[in-house]
């Protein structure tokens, strides 16, 4: 089976028969970083205090915010997961931040009884996210006073684009930070947890379900379709195309930038899970199995086959 990475000089020796100059090397810088943060050996680092980490959150929050505030003024259609807040704000003439908030604190509660009860207080805090979201939206609805009946449909599907494009970029910017899911996504994950299925399966279905539960209330209450349009459907394609064209351009210097991950490690291999948050067997630097354990929250596998140990 794998061997555990080597926690010491005299592991490689053991393991090795004479230490290797690269894995030496390597645990030379881990056991420099370990001394100059001034962490006991064997226990996690974590970057959840980088300034940056949290700007560029709450940024991201306040980019989506933006974006589904547009999508709602476009007036052709909103976006799925917003869908039954909408409309029944709109039918109801209620606050559609509000109603926001109630929806979100609904997923929290589901959240509640899907995941694990050491996660309660990490589920909890996306309470403090749903408020925070709820004023931005309220606080953009009162700043833009666009209404697409006074445009034409040119300008409307311009603005439909816009919102979609910074409702894309407002996810990738959170979501890559790593920190309090908003709770639209966090309860997207607990399903797929709870039931085994991918993400984008369990998105895609939790999308058709709150685009019928909105079908559904409109039809009960003599008001069908309402925020549902050809908006929803271009939101349920375009906004994942988003995500994806922001993190091709840039998700590599925002994890730089957060202290997640070290500039240029993502092009030169492949980032196939956390390190230091999550695997505190693997020494930051250690170099085992031809992973590389950075000192940034990533393994990344360097291109090529793994190097073999020396005969």
């Amino acid at each position: 089976g794998p061997l555990s990475p080597p926690r010491s000089r005299a592991g490689l020796l053991c393991l090795y028969g004479r230490p290797h100059a690269r894995l030496a090397a390597a645990e030379n810088r881990a056991e420099g970083l370990r001394r100059g943060a001034g962490a006991p050996r064997g226990r996690k680092r974590t970057d959840l205090k980088h300034p940056c980490r949290w700007l560029i959150y709450g940024l991201g929050m306040a980019v989506l915010a933006f974006g589904i505030t547009l999508n709602t003024k476009a007036g052709l259609g909103v976006s799925p997961i917003i869908s039954v807040a909408y409309s029944i704000s709109q039918i109801f003439s209620l606050n559609f931040g509000d109603m926001t908030f109630l929806l979100y604190a609904l997923f929290v509660l589901v959240q509640l009884v899907l995941r694990d009860k050491r996660e309660r207080i990490a589920t909890l805090l996306q309470i403090v996210v749903s408020l925070i979201f709820s004023w931005l939206l309220n606080l953009f609805d009162a700043l833009i006073p666009y209404r697409s009946a006074d445009h034409s449909l040119p300008a409307n599907l311009a603005l439909l684009a816009a919102a979609i494009f910074l409702t894309g970029l407002g996810i990738a910017m959170t979501v890559n930070m790593r920190l309090v899911p908003n709770p639209g996504d966090g309860i997207v994950q607990a399903v797929a947890e709870r039931i085994g299925r991918g993400q984008g399966f369990t998105k895609n279905i939790f999308d058709v379900g709150c685009v019928c539960t909105t079908i559904v209330v409109g039809f009960c209450f003599a008001r069908p379709l309402v925020g549902i349009g050809a908006g929803t459907i271009a939101a349920m394609v375009g906004v994942g195309r988003s995500v994806a064209l922001v993190n091709h351009l840039f998700q590599e210097k925002m994890l730089a930038a957060a202290g997640i991950v070290a500039l240029g490690v993502m092009a030169s291999g492949t980032v196939v899970g956390t390190a230091l948050d999550e695997a505190d067997e693997a020494e930051a630097g250690a170099v085992h199995n031809g992973v590389l354990y950075q000192s940034v929250n990533s393994h990344i596998r360097p291109p090529g086959p793994p190097p073999a140990p020396p005969a």
